[in-house]
């Protein structure tokens, strides 16, 4: 992973340099760009704060299934979480292509934006049903033992749920963002609570328990516990909600 992180460091470096040569654009650094930058990120600090706090389950099952002791179990885990993450990328290119059309104030109506979060749903669930009982044909493939298919399928049923969960957070999360109450500091300690909450429920289980299954039940707890905290925030930033 850390070389993943380098290679991505560098490419982008390159290609902003190619961009800047390709475009000629002069990189300046002057005092004012830098106070403006040091303006901008005491505005936003929140929205940074809280974007990386929201992120706190994907970051947790990263690290915490290297404490894994069964490697051959980690080995048929990492298989399902590769499908889980080509699905988790997906429900990425749906909010930044909705985020803009909801952000238009007045061109979509709660009637058309309930149809159009029900056939996204609707559509989640259906791939998600579609991917569980369709990977036995590309599993078998590799003629595993009876007990690895198991684990692979066990693991993969929890991803599936897990994608159908955060699925129901995109509406959540996009009115937050779009009514900017996603950079409001008074909503951090809610994010960092949870956080803090998610953190303790991976130690438990990745120390204590110490198995796959136990990792991916962490992470559906704590998609969960991110979707109840976005409904509260929803809830608690309405017109008219004593604070």
């Amino acid at each position: 992973m850390p070389l993943v992180g380098l290679a991505t460091i560098v490419i982008s470096i390159v290609t902003f340099i190619r961009f800047c040569a390709v475009y000629k654009i002069r990189v300046v650094v002057s005092g004012g760009i830098v106070k403006n930058a040091v303006t901008i990120i005491r505005r936003d600090w929140p929205f940074v704060a809280n974007s990386f706090l929201i992120m706190t389950p994907t970051t947790c099952l990263s690290f915490f299934v290297g404490f894994i002791k069964n490697s051959q179990h980690v080995i048929i885990y990492a298989f399902a979480e590769k499908i889980f993450m080509a699905i988790r990328a997906l429900l990425a290119v749906f909010v930044n292509s909705i985020f803009p059309v909801i952000c238009a104030e007045g061109s979509v109506t709660s009637k058309k934006s309930n149809r159009l979060f029900l056939f996204f749903y609707l559509l989640i669930v259906v791939g998600c049903a579609f991917t569980y009982f369709i990977s036995p044909i590309v599993f078998d493939y590799f003629k595993q033992p009876k007990e690895l298919n198991y684990i692979f399928y066990k693991c993969l049923f929890y991803f599936m749920l897990t994608i159908i969960i955060i699925s129901i957070n995109t509406r959540y999360f996009l009115n937050l963002l779009v009514h900017n109450h996603f950079n409001d500091s008074r909503n951090s300690p809610y994010f960092l609570a949870s956080a803090i909450i998610i953190l303790l429920v991976f130690s438990i289980n990745a120390f204590f328990i110490n198995s796959v299954f136990s990792i991916i039940q962490s992470l559906l707890v704590a998609e969960i516990l991110i979707v109840l905290n976005l409904v509260f925030l929803n809830y608690r930033t309405r017109p008219g909600f004593a604070t």
